[in-house]
């Protein structure tokens, strides 16, 4: 899967997406949206990566759906948060290696309806070792959504291209 990142998991851009989504910083997600020089090729549906909802109340917001609907703006395409959600809790995983996560994220995610558009990006903040992504992409795709890529803010995984 392609993944388009604004830039890499450090410094300033490091800084802004904690504060996003551990500092009560929702309005930095207009800004860092607007790191992104264009949109994907074609018309795509974005789909924000699903945040647990116990960290939604938590935290006030879905920094990711905040992301979503900044992009589908800017690049004037469809948004749709409600394709896809998570299916049970998981752990925080900054200290998990790429097997690790891959195991906590096997079945957390699931397509509540089949496809009604040939084209989907996903859309995230953080691309680690995408093994988030590749849960995303495996249960849209179990209900036929063409998953062609992810838009992420920054970028810390070598093993997608």
């Amino acid at each position: 899967m392609l993944v388009l990142a604004a830039g890499s998991y450090r410094g300033g851009l490091r800084r802004a997406i904690l504060a996003l989504k551990q500092g009560d910083r929702p309005d930095l997600a207009r800004s860092l949206a607007a790191l992104f020089p264009g949109p994907p090729p074609g018309a795509p549906l974005l789909v924000p990566v699903p945040t647990s909802p116990d960290r939604v109340r938590a935290r006030g917001y879905d920094h990711a759906l905040l992301l979503a609907r900044h992009l589908a703006r800017t690049w004037g395409c469809p948004v749709s948060p409600r394709v896809l959600r998570r299916t049970r809790a998981t752990p925080r995983l900054h200290a998990s290696g790429p097997g690790e996560r891959r195991r906590l994220l096997r079945g957390a995610f699931a397509a509540v309806r089949s496809r009604k558009t040939a084209e989907v990006w996903l859309v995230d903040d953080l691309c680690t070792t995408g093994a988030t992504l590749d849960g995303c992409r495996s249960a849209l795709g179990m209900r036929g959504w063409d998953v062609r890529g992810a838009v992420v803010l920054a970028r810390a995984c070598s093993g997608m291209r």
